[in-house]
């Protein structure tokens, strides 16, 4: 809380300076590339609760989940928490609840989710906020341990479950769902990440695994991987809900990873969306999209070929946030994984669609090896053109301070600023605050929840409230050039998920991609940001659907969100 109060006194005292010195071109004085905690006074009451009794049963120790998104169609980012639910051996009145908060400006938030249905009984790990019917407005995709739910809007922000009536319902564990429009028929057919095979009611407690006298929460190779799920979207184009089982002829290989994390990217550049699978302790997966236009979805199985299954020294790593971005500005994406600790995060370098692990030559192996990751995501913090990470981190040993001292199960989180040709270097205390406290970091989420061209991020965090980080980039206004891009794609993709947008702007280019989905248990503003430092030109955009058309739009003024629609 002390830290949290600083953070406001210095919000003001720098107002108050920028109301003194004005702003114009010249940035005021603020703390330099910094976050400020707004969570204390935002209206975001919501506190996560595991639903365990003491049992330490296996899916309470990763859960936390947020999501960034248009619930109201209002044009800004409104947030949800993802609950827990109640476990066997114990009762909780009123039940657990997630939470949908309103975004009414200036980091205010308002509670609607009695009023807007947005909510679930089920036990939540994530969710993801697509428009699945293609009606312009962003549904709920519940991942659940158990079974999944479905919730659409109406277009004001209140819900209705269709999952009875839509062909996704399945008892398993889903930590993840990505929407993706792999056949590029207009709509988003969905691939569903599932973890173990896990029984609550059966399962047996963990036994001194960090040499306890009782039992702890368990290693994920004690219990088999579930198989995922590819669901085709049949419903799209005349707004039904309906989604078909095509596992079983969309995937290559039936594979039963262990999935944590989600990145749909085109990293072979040949025009579709392919999808980067996190698993746990096991290889990754990287399914190459070879579905033809319109066709029947295929998978294509070739993580261990592009190099991506496992680290550069051939190990399964205990992959969990994940994200892709071009880290190298070579034009193409390159993938990061959140790891255990002992085993470093992993930063694969594409190279025409073949992967190097090159974490240390980037500067992130040696400052992650005690840490363990969870949310992690790529934006440009300062507005520059080279993008940045922010790493959400928590240990899964609620005890591990017992065995080693170097370790604890509450974590600071870290961000690491990119200086240029792929590298990266951390910046110790030098986001805030914030990243001095301890907490047990689970989801993060990024955004611009302000709308001043900055991207600021929330992280979820187990048994605790989640905390809100203000981009001080743009203080007031002012500061580095930027360009805010936010598609409209035609058809039933309406947010364009899978579009890849090349900015330029006097001899200087980026690229991103519309993805929603990365992170840990996250989903993110589907907007793109991207920082143009000094330079005060104009700037002229490509975009390149996900039907494989593309559009040039010239002349684009900087400082300002861009909504570009499909022709």
């Amino acid at each position: 809380m002390a830290a949290s109060e600083a953070a406001r006194s210095l919000v003001g005292t720098l107002l108050l300076l920028s109301s003194l010195t004005g702003c114009g071109d010249e940035l005021p004085p603020r703390p330099s590339g910094r976050f400020v905690a707004r969570g204390a006074g935002s209206g975001v009451d919501f506190v996560h609760d595991y639903g365990g009794c003491g049992r330490k049963q296996f899916p309470e120790i990763v859960v936390g989940g947020v999501s960034l998104f248009d619930a109201d169609g209002d044009d800004d980012l409104d947030l949800f928490c993802a609950q827990a639910a109640a476990l066997p051996g114990r009762e909780v009145a009123p039940p657990l609840r997630d939470r949908l908060y309103r975004n009414d400006g200036d980091f205010r938030f308002v509670d609607v989710t009695e009023a807007s249905g947005a909510f679930d009984a089920g036990y939540t790990l994530s969710v993801s906020c697509p428009d699945i019917d293609g009606d312009g407005d962003l549904d709920l995709y519940f991942c659940n341990y158990g079974c999944d739910t479905l919730l659409v809007n109406d277009g004001s922000g209140r819900f209705a479950d269709v999952t009875d009536v839509s062909g996704v319902a399945e008892s398993a564990w889903t930590a993840a769902a990505a929407f993706v429009d792999f056949d590029r028929d207009g709509d988003l057919d969905c691939y569903v990440g599932n973890y173990v095979v896990y029984d609550v009611e059966t399962a047996r407690p963990c036994g001194a695994s960090i040499g306890a006298a009782d039992h702890d929460y368990c290693h994920p190779d004690n219990f088999a991987g579930a198989a995922n799920r590819v669901l085709r979207n049949d419903g799209g184009r005349d707004r039904a809900i309906r989604f078909v089982d095509v596992t079983a002829e969309a995937l290559s290989v039936q594979e039963t990873g262990k999935a944590l994390g989600l990145v749909p990217s085109d990293y072979d550049r040949d025009g579709d969306v392919d999808l980067f699978v996190a698993n746990d302790h096991v290889p990754n997966f990287l399914w190459r999209n070879d579905s033809v236009r319109g066709g029947p979805i295929r998978l294509v199985e070739v993580g261990v070929e592009a190099g991506v299954a496992q680290d550069g020294e051939g190990k399964n790593e205990s992959c969990m946030g994940s994200d892709a971005a071009d880290v190298d500005r070579d034009g193409d994406f390159d993938f990061f994984s959140a790891n255990m600790a002992m085993e470093t995060n992993t930063l694969w370098v594409n190279d025409d669609g073949v992967f190097t692990d090159d974490t240390d030559l980037a500067g992130l192996g040696r400052e992650s090896w005690l840490w363990v990751g969870f949310g992690a995501k790529f934006f440009d913090q300062d507005l520059d053109g080279e993008v940045d990470l922010a790493i959400a981190n928590g240990h899964v040993l609620d005890r591990v301070e017992s065995v080693d001292p170097h370790q604890s199960f509450k974590q600071q989180a870290q961000f690491y600023r990119g200086i240029g040709r792929g590298k990266f270097a951390l910046i110790s205390g030098g986001g805030g605050p914030y990243f001095s406290e301890k907490h047990v970091g689970r989801g993060l989420a990024v955004g611009d929840l302000d709308g001043d061209g900055d991207v600021d991020f929330v992280v979820g965090h187990w048994q605790e409230r989640p905390e809100i980080l203000e981009n001080t980039a743009r203080w007031q206004g002012a500061g580095p050039a930027w360009i805010g891009i936010d598609l409209r794609g035609r058809g039933a993709n309406s947010r364009a998920i899978g579009a890849r947008i090349e900015v330029r702007e006097g001899g200087f280019s980026q690229v991103d991609e519309v993805r929603g989905i990365a992170s840990f248990a996250a989903w993110n503003d589907t907007r793109l940001v991207f920082g143009l430092g000094t330079r005060k030109g104009t700037a002229a955009v490509t975009v390149g659907w996900p039907d494989g058309t593309r559009s040039e739009f010239a002349d684009l003024a900087v400082n300002r969100y861009h909504r570009l629609a499909q022709p």
